[in-house]
């Protein structure tokens, strides 16, 4: 999906809306992620809910300015913070 796609829905529903969605998707995703590892079943829901929460947090981006070399470089610093401590321990 390109950025104009997600503007357009944006700008049909709302930017409160899709803030809302976002929580309601994270929500349904954490739900699928118990669900899943407590009983490795039912991937098909999970990359559902997987898709949804890409889908919204590329609205987030739009909605707050945030752009990806931000993202990018911030994930990049976790993931090395992280493994520094794996090292370290």
């Amino acid at each position: 999906m390109k950025n104009r796609d997600y503007k357009k829905i944006i700008e049909h529903f709302g930017e409160d809306n899709q803030l809302g969605k976002t929580l309601e998707e994270l929500t349904e995703l954490i739900a699928e992620v118990v669900n899943f590892s407590r009983h490795r079943a039912n991937k098909k829901e999970l990359t559902e809910e997987i898709a949804d929460v890409y889908n919204v947090l590329e609205q987030l981006k739009i909605i707050t300015g945030i752009d990806d070399d931000d993202i990018e470089f911030t994930r990049n610093y976790k993931n090395a913070r992280t493994l520094d401590r794996m090292r370290n321990n």
